[in-house]
């Protein structure tokens, strides 16, 4: 059998929850409309960004465009922030699991 040198962990999904519904909410809510209306045109635009191709305040002004919102630099702030919570928020099960196979890793060396 051969050995295990490297274990690659995800984060997107994985170490990280990907999102919560209260962090689309919020994000709904700052610019004034409904989940349902705001969560399409989050991704519509969300591959030519995290591609590098637009930039933060580019994105959020073709989502804020899309829905006839007027987007403020208070807004786009907050945007911005809770835009990063939502994708940061750690999954506790799996760092626990992450931790563990380190320390079993360590045990065998």
């Amino acid at each position: 059998m051969k050995e295990i040198k490297c274990i690659i962990f995800d984060f997107g999904g994985v170490i990280s929850t990907g999102h919560v519904d209260s962090h689309i909410e919020r994000m709904a809510e700052t610019i004034g409309v409904k989940k349902e209306f705001f969560l399409p045109n989050y991704f519509l635009y969300r591959s030519d960004y995290d591609q590098g191709l637009i930039s933060v305040a580019m994105y959020w002004e073709k989502i804020c465009g899309a829905l006839n919102i007027h987007l403020n630099q208070g807004i786009l702030e907050e945007l911005i922030q809770v835009d990063i919570d939502s994708w940061t928020t750690i999954n506790n099960r799996m760092l626990a699991y992450v931790l563990e196979s380190k320390k079993k890793a360590d045990k065998a060396v």
